[in-house]
């Protein structure tokens, strides 16, 4: 409300006026008092919103300004450790950074052209992906918006009349390197943080793009030799995709990778001939399946929400690439393979998102991965059986207290189980 005053009032200030406060608020944000940068970044993006032409020369001042907050935030935060927590720890500088986000925010929307000019560099798009892992949920959400704007405006470019301006200048983040980077850092949000709606939003279409964009290039290059491939890094992309492996705990990526660092092709042949959809994009399905499976029913919505819209946007032959990798989360739901008790909403939603993908895959693709899905899980059930039978026979005390622990777990489900009923109706 106090934002929407200061609009009406800039608004209805003289231009004279209006050019002193710009001045003065430059002066703020771009002098060393570090406790002036948060009301000037405010200020700046409110005249952004209310008066454009008065400040479109003074853009790229500003953005250097912003970019050298950006870094010094980001050098507040290496010696924390990397990654997302539930628990926010205080980080100096967060709040600068979170004010020049959202002011350059409103730049972007205000000026859609910034986009395609060296006015917005590049480095300040790479600041704006590593505040995706940022302890503090402010910062990753803002930055998370942002990069939902620039994936909209490349796609946007890339099938309307601003093509000729993407061919000029190629979007930076729809490198298959930053795809990579942005989708990992988004499914470690996933796991780690508590998150609202309209953050989950967000995460679900960031994923589809990134991921998308990935099976694109992985097509696009499927016959490409892993180390050829290696070969067309520069040092930045290959340290930047190591980094990524180790964030999604990816150690047999990591490895080929490593191999393909040496030329000689009967390294990689010891790695059964890999490819980069096996590398890059597989891994990711396989991760947001396991989150599925593992994580409460408000991620498992996201997970699903975004497996429907992938699948539709790679249409049936890219889906029958990863067929088993979105549809064994889906199985595991509704046919009650979890563990956990899970709520008739989002079994509802699953059960809606596998007959969509059906719908994607055809009948006859949908119901070969599906028994291919059920023999495996039993097959798995029964191996297990096996072996508790052998334990059962070979040490009885073992057994025994394994068969206490099991017993525990069921009256724990069912205590859950009654409770979510009675929950339910009392809402009802």
């Amino acid at each position: 409300m106090v934002s929407t005053v200061l609009k009406e009032l800039i608004g209805r200030t003289s231009q004279q006026v209006l050019q002193q406060i710009l001045e003065s608020t430059l002066l703020w944000y771009f002098g060393k008092k570090k406790s002036l940068w948060c009301p000037a970044a405010q200020a700046i993006g409110l005249l952004i919103e209310v008066w454009k032409g008065g400040l479109k020369g003074h853009i790229a001042d500003i953005v250097k300004t912003a970019g050298n907050i950006l870094e010094l935030s980001i050098a507040a935060v290496e010696t924390l450790e990397l990654g997302v927590s539930k628990e926010e720890p205080v980080v100096k500088l967060w709040k600068e950074a979170y004010y020049s986000l959202a002011m350059l925010e409103k730049m972007l929307l205000s000026f859609p052209e910034l986009y395609f000019l060296s006015d917005f560099p590049q480095a300040m798009w790479e600041m704006v992906v590593k505040f995706l892992l940022h302890p503090h949920a402010w910062l990753r959400n803002i930055s998370g918006r942002l990069v939902a704007l620039y994936f909209t405006t490349a796609s946007e470019a890339s099938r309307g009349a601003d093509r000729a301006k993407m061919n000029q200048r190629t979007f930076h983040l729809v490198n298959p390197n930053k795809l990579y980077t942005i989708a990992v850092s988004f499914l470690k949000q996933l796991e780690a943080c508590l998150i609202d709606d309209a953050a989950g939003n967000i995460i679900t279409q960031n994923l589809a793009f990134s991921i998308c964009g990935l099976h694109l290039f992985a097509k696009q290059r499927s016959s490409m030799p892993m180390h050829e491939f290696w070969s067309t890094l520069d040092d930045r992309e290959k340290s930047s995709y190591l980094e990524a492996f180790d964030l999604l705990d990816s150690g047999k990526a990591e490895r080929i990778f490593l191999l393909s660092a040496g030329v000689r092709r009967h390294s990689l042949s010891e790695e059964n001939d890999e490819n980069i959809s096996s590398i890059l994009v597989k891994p990711l399905f396989r991760r947001l399946g396991r989150i599925a499976i593992t994580k409460e029913n408000f991620q498992m919505k996201i997970v699903f929400n975004c497996l429907r819209m992938i699948s539709s946007q790679i249409g049936r032959e890219g889906s029958g690439d990863y067929a088993v990798y979105i549809l064994l989360p889906l199985y595991k739901v509704c046919e009650g393979f979890t563990g956990k008790v899970i709520d008739d909403e989002t079994k509802q939603l699953a059960e809606e998102a596998r007959d969509r993908i059906k719908d994607v895959l055809g009948a006859e693709n949908f119901i070969r991965v599906y028994k291919q899905i059920r023999k495996k899980l039993k097959g798995k059930r029964d191996h297990r059986r096996n072996q508790q039978k052998l334990v059962a026979a070979v040490n009885p005390m073992l057994h025994a207290r394994r068969k206490l622990r099991v017993a525990a777990k069921h009256r724990r489900h069912h205590i859950k189980k009654v409770e979510a009923m009675k929950m339910g109706t009392r809402r009802s």
